[in-house]
């Protein structure tokens, strides 16, 4: 009967360890899923932020001047549909007049473009951002 008892108190331990194991795996992969969804809107926000401060920049730092987005600004330049065309490198040496689109634009649209330069990283890599959405 001693025996008995053992084997079934074992038995049920087995199974309650077991039952408390699965739980707890399940727990631990609904909390990483969280985290990684969590993560996933943060950076959606980020990106979001960075997109809007790229566009407030595109206006205010006078590229509605020369191009225009969704109808706003000058319809003479107009950058809808550009990240399906250029790459982003293409897009930031465009932007800035830097690189091999420093030869191709005509020289006064480069010397304006200068002015660009003396943006900081941050707001030049916002207004990239905003150019790339541009589909």
């Amino acid at each position: 009967m001693r025996e008995r008892l053992a084997f079934l108190s074992a038995v049920i331990t087995s199974v309650l360890v077991l039952a408390m194991s699965g739980l707890l795996a399940v727990k631990l992969q609904s909390d990483a899923q969280a985290g990684a969804s969590s993560g996933a809107q943060n950076l959606d926000r980020e990106e979001e932020a960075r997109f809007a401060r790229g566009r407030a920049l595109f206006f205010s730092e006078g590229c509605a001047g020369c191009h225009s987005v969704g109808g706003e600004g000058n319809p003479r330049g107009p950058l809808d549909g550009v990240a399906a065309r250029r790459s982003r490198e293409q897009l930031r040496d465009f932007a800035f007049g830097t690189g091999t689109a420093a030869q191709e634009l005509p020289r006064r649209i480069a010397v304006a473009k200068s002015v660009y330069a003396e943006l900081s990283d941050a707001d030049r890599e916002a207004i990239l951002a905003f150019l790339e959405s541009l589909h």
